[in-house]
């Protein structure tokens, strides 16, 4: 299976890249960034868990709130 369509994104792109495609972006990724990518990495996985802890937040008041 293709990793967007597991994510259930595939119905929305209308397509799912393949492995080529996907090693194809990591590469020019990487000529882009180059020594960056590991800062950015991080920043990118930093503000994705800061996210998700929001969502948490909102969530548990939602639930909260219903009781």
């Amino acid at each position: 299976m293709e990793p967007l369509f597991v994510l259930g994104l595939a119905p929305v792109f209308g397509w799912a890249p393949g492995p080529l495609e996907l090693s194809i972006v990591a590469f020019v990724a990487l000529l882009l960034l180059g020594t960056r990518l590991p800062s950015v990495m991080r920043s990118l996985g930093s503000s994705f868990r800061s996210f998700r802890e929001g969502l948490s937040d909102v969530k548990g008041e939602i639930e909260e709130a219903g009781r």
